[in-house]
């Protein structure tokens, strides 16, 4: 007695269309849903099945959501909060302009704290942090504080776009995902955290670098 074999694959019907693809296109970081290459996909496959989602990112458009430079100036915590004012005020100080002159204080600064009255004490005070050596040690503070900022920045708008998109993979379930340059990035990093594991097309990926930046 044999059981009974399964008849396998049922064969496709040849008079019947393939489902047509869900694609994912994540853009680059100065696009949006109305790029090129996403209007490209959408007549090809059709919009209803295109989706583009806006991550709210852009270096020059600063005014976007997820800009890395309106996340750099926007306090999240207190370290970061600490860090961006001291910048700030390092930047204020070296970039200032000279106070009007003022009459010569017939006494040194020291004495002037002592003694002075509080306007002619404050003007001695800026006197002496206005020298070239102050300004240039606070421009130095500054400069060394940017970078750290500005990488938090990035951070930042990195890990927002990567929430965007992976959102709109498990509402969405593509078939396929198609990313532009910091899109591309951000689907690589879909794809090593396990929320995305269907076919990737990278149309020139931002560095991998990038992903470092994820918490």
């Amino acid at each position: 007695f044999e059981p009974p074999r399964s008849p396998g694959p049922v064969p496709a019907d040849p008079g019947q269309s393939p489902a047509p693809l869900r694609v994912l296109f994540a853009t680059g970081i100065e696009s949006g849903p109305r790029d090129s290459k996403g209007a490209l996909l959408s007549g090809e496959f059709g919009s209803a099945h295109v989706l583009v989602p806006d991550m709210r990112v852009g270096l020059a458009r600063v005014w976007r959501e997820n800009a890395p430079i309106r996340r750099a100036l926007l306090p999240r915590n207190l370290p970061h909060a600490l860090r961006l004012l001291f910048a700030l005020l390092a930047l204020a100080l070296a970039t200032a302009p000279p106070l009007p002159a003022l009459p010569a204080p017939p006494m040194e600064p020291a004495s002037a704290l002592l003694a002075g009255s509080p306007l002619l004490s404050a003007a001695c005070c800026y006197r002496v942090l206005r020298r070239p050596i102050a300004r240039a040690l606070a421009l130095v503070a500054a400069a060394a504080m940017l970078p750290g900022l500005a990488r938090e920045g990035v951070a930042a708008a990195f890990a927002a776009s990567f929430e965007v998109q992976r959102a709109a993979v498990l509402s969405f379930a593509p078939d396929v995902a198609v990313g532009s340059s910091w899109g591309g990035a951000v689907l690589l990093a879909l794809r090593e955290s396990g929320d995305f594991s269907g076919p990737l097309v990278l149309c020139g990926p931002a560095p991998m670098a990038i992903l470092r930046l994820l918490p």
